[in-house]
């Protein structure tokens, strides 16, 4: 099995983020997917993806188990890998912030006997696995390794036409030269309205070239407040 890439086009040595997407909605799952890369846009796309083609909504209280690399050990997430899942075909666990996990050579251990009805998910954002580990070769051989590089700024306007297109949208004329405002005054977080009802399938959400986008129209929010809290980017604390 081969690595992909987010900008390479379908070669012999793997295939386009968009190729992955459609292996997922065809519901072509592998045991083990290892998201890196410094664009965490593309790699939240793909874990949110996962979950939802994976697991019901009723069905993740139980059979989706969460980890945060600082907060977690390799041991831990390999137990809760050979559980089976409750109610539900597959067993699904998320390990965000992966670039923080420690010792993560002992996956090898689990690729001796993997159990089948689970999926493992590794996020490891702003860098890249060193793929001279066996445990990375063993990754790419049983699963995807998927490095998401940076957008270039001559990329982002076709990314955001491409984007919509694929939502069946188009983009207001002037949204390419926002972009460059944004980033010539380095705005690092972007929270945005206007999208409501059906439209708020085409917002882009979370990470893309270094900033953050959040949508906070109403409707979209439940009508509930969104709190900012200025000294936590990712406002985890939401």
């Amino acid at each position: 099995m081969a690595a992909y890439s987010s900008t390479d086009k379908k070669k012999t040595a793997g295939v386009s983020f968009e190729e992955l997407v459609k292996e997922i909605k065809a519901g072509q799952f592998k045991p083990v997917y290892y998201l890196m890369g410094d664009e965490a846009f593309y790699i939240d796309r793909l874990s949110d993806l996962l979950v939802e083609t994976l697991l019901r909504p009723e069905e993740r209280d139980f059979n989706l188990l969460t980890f945060f690399g600082a907060e977690t050990d390799i041991d831990a997430v390999i137990t809760a890998a050979k559980a089976y899942p409750m109610g539900a075909q597959h067993l699904v666990i998320l390990v965000k912030e992966a670039q923080n996990l420690q010792h993560l050579e002992r996956l090898e251990f689990y690729f001796r006997q993997m159990q089948p009805s689970s999926v493992l998910i590794f996020c490891h954002k702003n860098g890249t696995v060193d793929q001279r580990l066996k445990v990375v070769k063993l990754i790419k051989e049983k699963g995807v390794l998927f490095e998401s590089k940076k957008l270039y700024d001559s990329q982002l306007p076709a990314f955001i036409k491409n984007y919509l297109q694929s939502h069946g949208a188009t983009a207001a004329p002037g949204a390419p030269e926002m972009l460059d405002v944004l980033h010539a005054y380095g705005v690092r977080r972007c929270f945005y309205g206007h999208l409501h009802g059906q439209a708020r399938r085409y917002a882009v959400q979370g990470e893309v070239d270094g900033i953050r986008y959040k949508l906070i129209s109403a409707d979209g929010l439940a009508f509930c407040p969104y709190r900012i809290d200025p000294a936590d980017p990712a406002d985890r604390a939401g």
